[in-house]
């Protein structure tokens, strides 16, 4: 299916079928989609006019709020200033947005 750029154009188009038809937009957000290579080599393949539109948060506001979802789900085991010290990309990687971009 990953070869397959019209098998999923109509997968991802099927997701809005529910919305009123008369709709021109459709779209989603997904704060997932700018880190992930497979999101965007799908995009990338298809012979289609697609905008994309990108809203940032400040970089140290992310992986603030990366770190505190990390703590909340019991999966940080260190404080934020230990984090950084000894494992920073595993709360600033998704936080360097131009190598994303």
């Amino acid at each position: 299916m990953i070869d397959q750029p019209e098998v999923l154009w109509n997968w991802y188009h099927h997701q809005f079928e529910i919305l009123d038809q008369t709709t021109l937009l459709k779209g989603e957000d997904s704060p997932t989609y700018l880190s992930s290579e497979t999101v965007a080599k799908r995009i990338a393949m298809q012979d289609k006019a697609i905008k994309l539109i990108f809203i940032l948060r400040h970089p140290t506001k992310r992986t603030i709020s990366n770190y505190l979802h990390l703590l909340k789900s019991g999966r940080a085991i260190y404080s934020l200033e230990d984090t950084l010290r000894y494992n920073p990309n595993s709360i600033i990687r998704r936080s360097l947005y131009k190598e994303q971009l």
